[in-house]
């Protein structure tokens, strides 16, 4: 530092004082993680998809707050998608966006040939793609991206296509001569599959054109695809095969006496297929990798079975009654009988927190349970004799960590919680 002042006419002093110094850094510290994160879906509308967390503090007293990180896989990479202040502020709800064609139950409408759109948020029918495009549908399925739907219908031994955006069915692909039965959607929407007569048939879905179709030896009555896109389960009959979808050559079948296979659907994390039995009146886990197959009775004629998205419970229908069966050990739960229905499809809400049956009596209506108590919620009016019901958003688990922040200092992550939405990939 220099000083500078007047003396006299002409003369002037100096006087100087030098401050060492250098470089000066500020560099991340580590707080203590928070812990005991756990993830819980709040089940707080049909069509909200949102996570509610919670932890235990840090033990930092300098802890100013938290950073919620989210990733589609266990290892990351990892994203901020929101903060919280306070050392106390130990909870967080990460609502996920999803498109609006996740929003919609699709029903395939037999006796009216066509395909009817259910709000879940308001629980009524909004609009119905019928014409002479669609002949007695009976199984739906619609691609990953929610912007088409594939109906088999069973008058016309063809396929019609539906554009969501503005429920238009497209021109019908004949797929053989058979009767379509089930229908499956590869998870990268490339390939549609479809059950014809003995054979599956493959449908490009950016053309819409047919490939050749793959004998499989059994009438084929439903099929699911793994989550990997690897493999096709078709079951029908006493059978279920499986079907390399890299190869289009056909793997192992294996057969359950007694059985008559209406529906198949396969967990999330791709382990387990689960097919209803009408003949035999059973659920049986299949072992995808050791082909065992482990039955547990049930009190219906099993139509169709759905996944809640964790994988932890099926929901299988027949006649009038909804039978819940708790997948860790194959136990039953509470029954839930609808008078006078009869079930021909079920779908689960993609958050995991509806079930939605297909009643194709009389009744022309989606019967709507809560998942968590099986309580019936509504009815809700459809067309004509609904016989199958799908959902647009493909399965997905989100991964959760949590930090303990302070301004530049952020601590070691908190373990992790998870949880899964979406539809198991199935036909019914």
């Amino acid at each position: 530092m220099l000083l500078v002042g007047a003396a006299s006419a002409g003369a002037y002093a100096s006087f100087a004082k030098s401050v060492p110094g250098g470089p000066m850094t500020v560099s991340t510290a580590t707080l203590t993680a928070p812990s005991a994160l756990a993830a819980a879906n709040p089940c707080s509308s049909a069509t909200t998809i949102s996570s509610s967390l919670s932890w235990t503090a840090s033990s930092a007293s300098a802890t100013s707050g938290y950073s919620i990180l989210r990733s589609t896989s266990a290892t990351g990479t990892f994203n901020s998608v929101g903060t919280v202040s306070g050392i106390n502020t130990t909870s967080y709800t990460d609502t996920i966006s999803h498109a609006a064609a996740a929003d919609n139950i699709y029903v395939a409408v037999k006796s009216t040939n066509g395909m009817d759109v259910v709000s879940m948020a308001t629980n009524t029918k909004t609009a119905n793609s019928g014409g002479a495009n669609l002949n007695k549908p009976t199984n739906v399925a619609v691609t990953p991206d929610g912007t088409t739907a594939y109906l088999a219908n069973s008058g016309a031994n063809t396929v019609t296509p539906v554009t969501i955006s503005d429920n238009t069915a497209g021109t019908p692909i004949n797929v053989g001569s058979h009767a379509p039965t089930g229908v499956a959607i590869t998870p990268d929407g490339t390939t549609a599959w479809v059950g014809d007569g003995t054979t599956v048939v493959p449908i490009t879905v950016s053309s819409n054109t047919v490939g050749s179709a793959i004998t499989v030896g059994f009438n084929a009555t439903a099929i699911a695809i793994t989550p990997d896109g690897s493999t096709a389960w078709v079951a029908g009959q006493t059978k279920v095969a499986s079907l390399n979808l890299t190869t289009r050559s056909l793997g192992t079948t294996y057969t359950q006496a007694g059985a008559t296979f209406q529906a198949i659907s396969i967990s999330p994390d791709g382990t387990t297929a689960y097919l209803a039995d009408s003949g035999g009146k059973k659920l049986w886990s299949l072992n995808l990798s050791s082909g065992v197959l482990t039955g547990v009775s049930l009190n219906i004629a099993a139509q169709a079975v759905a996944l809640t998205p964790d994988g932890k419970t099926a929901w299988v229908v027949g006649g009038g009654t909804f039978q819940p069966v708790t997948l860790a050990g194959m136990t039953l739960g509470s029954a839930v009988v609808t008078s006078g229905a009869n079930f021909q499809g079920v779908a689960v809400s993609p958050n995991g927190c509806y079930v939605y049956g297909a009643d194709s009596s009389g009744g022309n209506r989606l019967v709507v349970l809560n998942a968590v108590t099986g309580a019936t919620v509504t009815t809700i009016a459809t067309d004509s004799a609904p016989s199958d019901v799908a959902t647009a958003l493909p399965p997905v688990t989100y991964y959760y960590e949590v930090q303990a922040t302070r301004n530049l200092w952020t601590s070691p992550v908190s373990n992790q919680g998870a949880l899964s939405f979406g539809q198991p990939s199935q036909s019914s």
